[in-house]
């Protein structure tokens, strides 16, 4: 495991619960389960791998689909609320703590489908790391099948220098997630702040991304075997625009 990997599996396992509330991740399942269910509409996929998965909302989605899911992430802490999750909902995927770059070495067979969300590929913090990371994910598919890769669309963040990433609150508890600029890298902080007592306390984390423009990540995605790739501006397929998207999502074919 890379130095940067140990860095972000503890940025992760230092998280723990919050992140389910941070994210939302009851209200957000039916929409997700829709939207991958569109999805497979589209491309047929009958089996998926779920790489950076973090609590498992995609891979629980697409288990309640039917789909055969083999989902991973680096830090044990969300994978044990992924199961959680999984065995609450009585749906079966399979888990394996590992990071992306070396998934296939972990991992048996190939697959219809890769599924890499959440803005998970700037946790790999060079295009070496980048390169291999997605011939690693080539070599898991079926001929034919998809890769599709959802990460924040970084030429609209350093255009225009946007720090706040979002800001939310679940009760007593407040979630301000934004970036500190140290180019060529970007450091993605989580502010929480605990509003239960008279005197608010608070926590910080932090972990460095590399903000890959769209270039960079069509660039790799050639070099490692894909093509026919197609952009778009969120995970509903909707126009890729670098100036205005607030996401990039990248599909592309073995």
């Amino acid at each position: 495991m890379s130095d940067n990997s140990v860095d972000a599996q503890l940025f992760y396992e230092n998280l723990g619960s919050d992140y389910d509330r941070m994210t939302r991740f009851p209200q957000r399942l039916p929409g997700e389960r829709e939207i991958v269910s569109q999805w497979r509409q589209k491309l047929g996929f009958e089996s998926v791998v779920d790489a950076a998965c973090g609590t498992g909302l995609h891979a629980i989605a697409l288990a309640q689909l039917g789909v055969r899911v083999v989902a991973s992430d680096l830090s044990e802490t969300m994978l044990t609320l992924a199961r959680h999750h999984a065995k609450e909902m009585n749906v079966d995927v399979t888990w394996v703590q590992a990071p992306m770059e070396s998934l296939r070495e972990r991992l048996d067979g190939t697959f219809d489908m890769i599924l890499c969300l959440g803005n998970s590929l700037p946790h790999l913090l060079d295009e070496k790391a980048l390169l291999s990371t997605l011939k690693g994910f080539h070599a898991l598919l079926n001929p034919g099948g998809h890769i599709l890769l959802q990460m924040v669309n970084y030429d609209r963040v350093l255009a225009q220098r946007q720090r706040i990433v979002a800001i939310n609150r679940q009760e007593h508890t407040e979630f301000i997630r934004f970036y500190d600029f140290d180019m060529p890298f970007v450091d993605f902080n989580i502010l929480r702040i605990d509003w239960s007592d008279d005197k608010p306390g608070h926590c910080l984390n932090a972990t460095r991304l590399y903000p890959y423009r769209r270039e960079e990540v069509q660039r790799g995605l050639v070099a490692a075997g894909f093509s026919e790739w197609q952009v778009f501006g969120d995970m509903k397929a909707a126009p890729f625009s670098a100036a205005n998207s607030a996401n990039m999502v990248l599909l592309a074919k073995y």
